[in-house]
């Protein structure tokens, strides 16, 4: 049992790691994606700032349907959306595009990160 509370630690871990280097990976790029899809780089910040509000709006529900209908649901889930998500941020056709699926990586890691959080509350030794 104990390895496998270990084993769950260490799969937290690396989710979040990923869930955080999503969050990040897209700032320093947005020069390059102005200029890649001919906006002004305020323009590009906004990548960052839907993701952001999406996040913070949608985290809470997410909270409250995963006391409905269980964190490894909506985690399994969420990761099929932020793999989808990131797909479609490399494959946007245009900045309309990237804006939603930036909207989508927003609600896959909120549907994530929090429940990840409960998980090692629930599973680490005191």
């Amino acid at each position: 049992m104990f390895q496998t509370g270990r084993v769950r630690l260490a799969i937290g871990w690396f989710t979040l790691l990923i869930m955080g280097t999503d969050l990040f990976v897209i700032s320093p790029l947005l020069p390059f994606i102005s200029q890649e899809y001919g906006i002004s780089p305020a323009m590009a910040g906004w990548m960052v700032t839907v993701f952001a509000l999406t996040y913070a709006i949608s985290a809470p529900f997410f909270g409250w349907l995963s006391d409905k209908k269980g964190k490894g649901i909506l985690i399994t889930a969420g990761l099929f959306l932020f793999a989808f998500s990131n797909l479609l941020t490399g494959l946007a056709p245009s900045y309309s595009w990237l804006i939603i699926s930036r909207v989508l990586a927003g609600l896959s890691v909120a549907s994530i990160t929090p429940l990840i959080y409960a998980i090692i509350g629930d599973i680490a030794p005191s």
